[in-house]
């Protein structure tokens, strides 16, 4: 797991507006910097045109959940990750709450088990390695994205 720092901020908003704000992760990527490397997954045409470049380069899909905290951390692991991933790795998230005919429908085209948060990681249209939950750390995604790059074969887990 990555290091982390902590602080105590006082935010001068309503816990409202704090949500409305954490709830639009589509302007995530314009106040956290680490993912602004990483598409919005919106329609099942964006998934497909995933699906076909994951035959050129690796692509990790993460499914997110605004409102469940493990979700939250799984967020904070992959944006760990991600402020030092390679270039030659694709990124793309789907909110649950907003996208989940979508999320199902990834889980149905990949032949895995919907779940949230959710991390697969994708080479020739096929999921070659995936985590769930507590699963999802900087240091797993680091090392699997490594492995897939160097051609090796990760058994599938979940």
């Amino acid at each position: 797991m990555g290091q982390r720092a902590t602080e105590t901020i006082v935010v001068a908003a309503s816990p409202e507006t704090v949500y409305a704000v954490a709830a639009d992760f589509a302007n995530y990527p314009s106040w956290v910097a680490d993912l602004k490397s990483v598409a919005i997954l919106e329609t099942d045409a964006d998934f497909e045109a995933l699906l076909t470049a994951s035959h050129d380069t690796p692509v990790v899909i993460f499914k997110h959940s605004r409102n469940c905290g493990t979700s939250g951390y799984a967020l904070e692991e992959l944006t760990d990750h991600l402020a030092h991933a390679p270039e030659k790795v694709r990124y793309a998230m789907v909110t649950v709450q907003t996208h989940r005919a979508l999320s199902d429908a990834i889980a149905a085209r990949l032949g895995v088990r919907h779940h949230t948060p959710q991390a697969l990681l994708v080479r020739n249209g096929q999921v070659v390695w995936s985590a769930t939950h507590h699963r999802i750390t900087a240091d797993v995604l680091d090392q699997e994205v490594t492995r897939t790059l160097s051609g090796a074969t990760a058994p599938h887990s979940n």
